[in-house]
């Protein structure tokens, strides 16, 4: 699914016109409190939190060399988004 499929099934399953900004917003405010290192847990869906990763060495036979230290996000799923998978 992409951004417009999406924010064209909110609008239609809500019977709004500006859910493309509404969408955009959403999306804004979960990437700015990650960014600070916040966790962003959305009932029914997960838990967004960023996670160190540490420098570590490359493989020789892939290039060697090194890999930086960076954060990452994470999403841990919650109960109801696993049993709706699955």
């Amino acid at each position: 699914m992409t951004f417009t499929e999406l924010t064209r099934a909110i609008a239609e399953n809500n019977g709004i016109t500006q859910a493309k900004a509404i969408t955009k917003d959403v999306f804004a405010t979960i990437t700015q409190r990650i960014a600070q290192g916040d966790q962003v847990r959305i009932t029914d869906f997960g838990t967004f939190q960023t996670a160190f990763t540490a420098e570590r060495k490359l493989n020789d036979a892939m290039g060697g060399g090194v890999k930086p230290a960076h954060n990452r996000v994470k999403l841990k799923p919650a109960t109801a988004l696993k049993r709706a998978v699955n």
